[in-house]
C-alpha cells in the first residue's frame, strides 16, 4: 500500500524530465488573498477579465485564466532573477542519517523474535529539571 507518492531511488534522467516539463505552459498558479475581492483593482487583468464561479461544495469563489503569453515568455527566458529568489541555508538540525536504528547490526543481535517489544517500556535517558527524554526502540512499524 502506498499513500499520494512513493518516494524510490534518485534518477537523473526522470528528474531531468521532470524539470524539462516545468515550464509556465505546463503550470498551475493559484493566487489567494483577502485582497483580491471582485471589484480589487490589484487582480491583474487576465485574471479580473475571467468570471467569478463558486465552489460546490464551499461555496468559495474563484475565477480561471490563462497565463497570458507574454508574461510566461517572460517566466520562460527571464532577463534577470530575482535575488531574493534562493534556499535557505542548511538546517544543521536535519540529521543526514535517516536509517533506522533497529537495523543497526548492534541492535539486530540483541533482537529476539519471541520477544513481545510492544509490551516493553521505554526507557529514561536524560531526566534534568527543563528536560526529560524518553527512548523506545520501536521492532513494529518500518
Amino acid at each position: 500500500m502506498v499513500g499520494s507518492a512513493e518516494v524510490g531511488d534518485y534518477d537523473v534522467e526522470v528528474a531531468r524530465a521532470f524539470l524539462e516539463r516545468l515550464t509556465p505552459q505546463n503550470s498551475f498558479v493559484v493566487v489567494t488573498g483577502p485582497e483580491l475581492a471582485e471589484d480589487d483593482e490589484a487582480v491583474m487583468a487576465s485574471a479580473r477579465d475571467g468570471p467569478w464561479e463558486e465552489e460546490v461544495r464551499y461555496g468559495a469563489k474563484y475565477r480561471q485564466s490563462r497565463i497570458p503569453s507574454d508574461l510566461a515568455e517572460d517566466w520562460d527566458s527571464p532577463s534577470e532573477i530575482d535575488g531574493r529568489l534562493k534556499l535557505p541555508p542548511m538546517n544543521e538540525l536535519i540529521s543526514d542519517d535517516l536509517s533506522l536504528r533497529c537495523d543497526d547490526p548492534e541492535q539486530v543481535a540483541v533482537f529476539e523474535p519471541e520477544t513481545d517489544y510492544r509490551n516493553m517500556d521505554p526507557k529514561l535517558l536524560v531526566d534534568t529539571d527543563k528536560l526529560r527524554m524518553w527512548h523506545k526502540m520501536d521492532r513494529t512499524f518500518r
